[in-house]
């Protein structure tokens, strides 16, 4: 995850460390805390141990402890193996004559994925559909099916009435079920989210609470977040972690974090900013993590079910 730009606030450092003669031993500006660090000693006389006191000082206490030469020659021969026999030519040409699906895992094994992406802001003007360009242009780029979940799209309002509360399913509105069947298909989300009040939009929560978190559960989630401020929404991001694991969806470890996204995305979502390389790079390792996660938890879905 990378930020683009640098904070503009001051910030208040602590008094710099000095370090002394001894490399354990610090000294915060003229006060000298007394305090015990043990140092190794090379061919330390019988009884050796050092106490540090302040910075100029040492005696010696305790017993080290000597190893005899029996474990030492033991470590020596345990480290000291045979060179195995160099591999015959048959075994070298049976490797080479296999596919190379056998040898490594297949580039496309995770290629055509259906993911869904979740929009997370209804405000007029938003940033949000120039990030959603960007992302589908990203993930057309490798080949996968990608389904938006607009919030404008469905008068759901608020959240009332989740899916899952319903005594009669026939009492379901239409929309609500057809959202969930998306869900259920899905190999992975993506959660395209703005910052409101240092915090998830309310528009993402009322659009995905709709929904019971066995809904999500066991797929991958990518986290995208822009602002047009410094900070990219990165605290919504944080919360987003906790959020969509409550839901049962795995976030992938990196994130797509884009500061003044104003300035570096086009209306049309081209990238078009110096920090263009940063965020391309943030977006393929994001992709690929997800791409690795799906493929992996789709194989497990199938072979295993999910668990109980």
């Amino acid at each position: 995850m990378s930020v683009y730009s640098d904070e503009e606030s001051e910030v208040a450092l602590p008094t710099p460390l000095h370090r002394s003669n001894y490399a354990d031993d610090f000294v915060d500006g003229e006060d000298q805390p007394e305090f015990v660090a043990n140092i190794p000693i090379r061919d330390p006389p019988p009884h050796a141990f050092r106490k540090v006191t302040g910075v100029d000082n040492y005696i010696d206490l305790t017993p080290t402890v000597s190893r005899p030469a029996s474990a030492a020659s033991f470590h020596q021969s345990s480290l000291s193996r045979p060179t195995p026999p160099p591999r015959s030519s048959s075994a070298q040409s049976s490797a080479s004559s296999r596919p190379a699906s056998a040898m490594s895992v297949s580039s496309s094994a995770s290629r055509g994925l259906n993911v869904l992406m979740f929009l997370g802001s209804v405000r007029d003007g938003r940033i949000c559909d120039r990030v959603a360009k960007f992302m589908l242009t990203a993930f057309n780029a490798r080949n996968h099916h990608v389904t938006v979940i607009d919030p404008k799209d469905y008068n759901l309002g608020q959240v009332v009435q989740p899916i899952h509360f319903y005594k009669d399913p026939a009492q379901i509105p239409k929309q609500m079920v057809a959202i969930n069947k998306q869900i259920l298909e899905a190999d992975a989300f993506v959660v395209v989210a703005a910052e409101y009040n240092s915090g998830i939009s309310p528009a993402l929560c009322s659009l995905m609470d709709n929904f019971p978190p066995s809904s999500y559960s066991h797929r991958p989630s990518a986290i995208v977040t822009y602002s047009t401020g410094q900070f990219g929404g990165i605290r919504a991001a944080m919360q987003l972690r906790q959020y969509l694991g409550d839901l049962l969806t795995v976030s992938v470890p990196n994130m797509i974090v884009i500061p003044k996204a104003h300035e570096h995305l086009s209306e049309v979502g081209v990238n078009n900013s110096p920090a263009g390389n940063n965020l391309k790079k943030d977006t393929d390792i994001t992709l690929s993590q997800l791409e690795w996660y799906a493929d992996a938890m789709k194989k497990q879905r199938a072979l295993l079910g999910i668990p109980k």
